[in-house]
């Protein structure tokens, strides 16, 4: 595995280190280390076998409950033969900050080119997610009472 972001935050007043990592011949896994290094808690998402895969990690409240949660994007790929790299498939995922359980998977069956957080909430409903390609910028919210990522307009 290689490390493709690490962030360091906050979890309850605590300094913690956000790792996303890919993989040759694995979904990779994102995963929350302490202060020192040590691993609190991993999560490996169930991905169409690849030949390697990306990973995007993002910290913040996505459902407005004032609480932040871990928002992944993990892309698939593998080899056409002719050296082309092709998409296998891309899930959205929530975890839960704390425990690393997850809350939520949206499959979205194509890679995007990125993936962030809105910079700010909007009326209790926490901050969008949103995943951009070269021609096209999805946004998506969290439910967590529904346990659900739903587009949104």
């Amino acid at each position: 595995m290689s490390i493709l972001e690490a962030k360091v935050i906050q979890v309850d007043g605590q300094r913690r280190w956000l790792i996303g990592s890919g993989a040759y011949q694995s979904a990779g896994a994102i995963s929350m280390h302490d202060s020192d290094g040590k691993k609190i808690w991993s999560f490996a998402p169930e991905l169409a076998k690849a030949n390697m895969s990306t990973c995007n990690i993002e910290y913040g409240d996505v459902d407005g409950d004032d609480k932040p949660e871990i928002v992944a994007f993990v892309s698939a790929f593998s080899s056409s033969g002719d050296g082309q790299d092709m998409s296998s498939g891309a899930v959205l995922l929530v975890l839960d900050a704390q425990s690393g359980q997850l809350l939520s998977q949206k499959s979205l069956g194509e890679h995007s080119s990125y993936m962030c957080l809105a910079s700010e909430p909007s009326e209790g409903k926490g901050r969008a997610i949103l995943l951009g390609s070269y021609s096209d910028l999805r946004r998506y919210r969290f439910d967590r009472s529904k346990a659900a990522l739903t587009e949104a307009p």
